[in-house]
């Protein structure tokens, strides 16, 4: 009768093993050095307490705007924002051409689930992710939100079109406007 129990236990210790043994030998993360300083995997952000961070090793080569911030594609999740340090301070950036959305006047347009909205150099969302569209202007500095505009995708570019459009003031009022030229007639916006 001893047998059968010394086996299972056996069993046991065997299956425990390779289970523990299986947990060590997780996947390395891979870093395409070819995608530096531009592109970097989301396996290899590091958790801390104040936040996420990508190895500084990974920035060697990065330019930083005069906020103190460079931009990096997650792959998965897209644009962002992060310090000298590492630190990630901006997710949900909207794309601009080959790089994240360049700040205008101190902030940046934020994409999330096809809503825009803006944050500040520090990571704070100055206006909220719920209108349809966003965009920068050359003439006015105030940001500029629409609703019930549409977003059209041609090729790699993205026009804004039609829709109701506002500026929003520093107390975050919306100040209706006319429909900018670029977004009736087709015209990609500059600032995209």
């Amino acid at each position: 009768m001893t047998t059968p129990r010394i086996c299972w236990m056996v069993l046991c210790a065997a299956a425990l093993s390779s289970w523990v043994l299986g947990e060590q030998k997780k996947e390395p993360c891979k870093v395409d050095k070819e995608n530096l300083p531009h592109q970097i995997p989301a396996c290899a952000l590091e958790p801390r307490q104040d936040g996420e961070y990508v190895p500084v090793k990974y920035l060697k080569k990065s330019k930083f705007n005069q906020y103190g911030l460079t931009d990096l594609y997650l792959d998965p999740g897209g644009w962002m924002y992060v310090n000298r340090k590492g630190r990630v301070v901006i997710l949900n950036v909207a794309p601009g051409e080959n790089s994240a959305i360049e700040f205008n006047h101190g902030l940046v347009i934020l994409e999330r689930d096809e809503k825009f909205g803006y944050a500040d150099a520090n990571g704070r969302i100055v206006i909220p992710i719920r209108y349809d569209g966003a965009a920068y202007s050359d003439e006015d500095p105030l940001p500029m939100v629409c609703t019930g505009c549409r977003i059209e995708h041609e090729d790699e570019h993205r026009l804004i079109q039609g829709g109701q459009w506002f500026t929003v003031d520093q107390s975050g009022d919306l100040h209706s406007i006319p429909t900018p030229s670029w977004a009736t007639g087709g015209m990609e916006h500059p600032s995209r």
